[in-house]
């Protein structure tokens, strides 16, 4: 089965609204895990069917296909770890447990689901399995109890860890609220690389109780405010705590308030003046800008990430025209890039633009690429903000001499 096709696995989910566990069953009931053309397909499949039997609540569907992971003596597999964080997330998305779930199963299925559970802790944390097995263990820590994932969890944000396996625990940190996530996170920032530097900050904002504590790092110098990406230093200072944000100022400069038109001006001067003084932009420079500040949201070739517009779009633009687009964002909003808040049922507020919507659900897109799906029953609130993902105040990280180079790599050419 080829798993790995979105096209197929939707086919698939689409018509199994009311099979999904008979589905399941034959798959996992074998003598050993299902053989998928692509591993992380199939684990996305199984993960998927296991959340619509969770979901549906059906206290036989899921009673006989934990008793099939039950009968099955062999050592725990990543596919078992992806049918049990499915049940879970399915469960959780009618108000249920799967603790709840297993107070009343008889005490073989029990067992077996406590073995389980224990068995992804360890999976998780075995540095000696594939980073694939172990985020797929991962995916079940945000619904163990906290004192058996805690060790875990903060020991994975090591250098020592690849990325994969880092972004894992960040993404189950996002889904816990216990005070002390925030400051371990901070504590180990400065061995953080900068992709899982960016996904931490994603989940330090996104609760507002932990904003005190990301302002106080930067007062102190623990986490240095040239490593907050434009989008992020935009959300600290318009955090609703006024007094926060006059602390925060005090380290980030204000928010992008000066007229825009101004801004444009300014900047338009300036390149005039390089130009003239024979200090055109240069393009290999101005793709090491594209690469710092852009490529996170905008994808030109084969780099960067597709949330924004595709910058190619752009190569037959005037100078003049691509200022305005980077240093003025909202003059020209379309509306499949705006940005959209929104606040879940647990207290966290994510951020980004609507990338897909169903019935069920709807998907958020953000910096690079990654995306959020959201079941309506975990949105307490959503606002549009009106204006574009991409935020103002570019000026206050990019110089004029790096806009005229950036200028000269999106066009392919000399700024003029």
């Amino acid at each position: 089965m080829d798993a790995g096709d979105p096209w197929m696995r939707a086919a698939i989910l689409s018509s199994s609204a009311t099979s999904s566990h008979l589905i399941l069953q034959n798959l996992m009931g074998g003598a050993g895990p299902p053989r998928f053309e692509d591993k992380l397909g199939g684990m996305e499949l199984v993960r998927e069917l296991a959340f619509t039997v969770g979901a549906r609540g059906d206290s036989k569907e899921l009673t006989s296909l934990l008793k099939t992971l039950a009968r099955q003596a062999d050592e725990p597999t990543y596919m078992h770890y992806s049918v049990l964080a499915g049940l879970a997330r399915g469960c959780k998305s009618r108000g249920q447990t799967l603790a709840v779930l297993l107070a009343t199963a008889d005490a073989t299925v029990k067992d077996r689901a406590t073995e389980l559970m224990a068995g992804a802790v360890a999976l998780g944390s075995d540095a000696t399995r594939s980073p694939a097995e172990r985020v797929s263990a991962m995916e079940t820590f945000p619904y163990l109890p906290w004192d058996q994932v805690r060790t875990p969890l903060f020991a994975t944000l090591s250098p020592q860890e690849s990325r994969d396996v880092q972004r894992a625990a960040m993404k189950v940190l996002a889904s816990r609220d216990e005070k002390e996530v925030a400051g371990e996170v901070i504590s180990r920032w400065k061995q953080l690389t900068p992709p899982v530097r960016e996904e931490g900050m994603t989940i330090l904002l996104s609760r507002p109780v932990w904003l005190p504590l990301v302002v106080e790092a930067l007062e102190q110098g623990n986490i240095p405010p040239g490593q907050l990406s434009i989008p992020h230093r935009a959300r600290i200072l318009a955090a609703a705590d006024k007094g926060l944000v006059a602390r925060a100022e005090k380290i980030l400069g204000p928010a992008a308030s000066s007229p825009r038109k101004e801004i444009v001006e300014k900047y338009r001067q300036a390149l005039a003046q390089l130009a003239s003084a024979k200090a055109a932009g240069d393009s290999a420079k101005g793709a090491l800008v594209y690469r710092r500040e852009c490529a996170n949201c905008h994808q030109l070739g084969k780099e960067g990430f597709a949330v924004g517009p595709n910058l190619a779009t752009i190569r037959h633009r005037s100078a003049q025209e691509i200022l305005i687009h980077v240093l003025d964002p909202n003059r020209e909003v379309s509306p499949d890039f705006v940005e959209y808040s929104i606040l879940l049922t647990d207290g966290r507020t994510i951020a980004g633009l609507i990338a897909s919507e169903t019935d069920a659900g709807l998907t958020l897109r953000r910096s690079e690429g990654k995306e959020d799906t959201i079941l309506r029953r975990e949105i307490e609130q959503i606002a549009s903000s009106g204006k574009s993902l991409m935020p103002e105040g570019v000026e206050q990280k990019v110089t004029p001499a790096e806009m005229a180079d950036l200028v000269a790599f999106l066009l392919g050419t000399s700024a003029k």
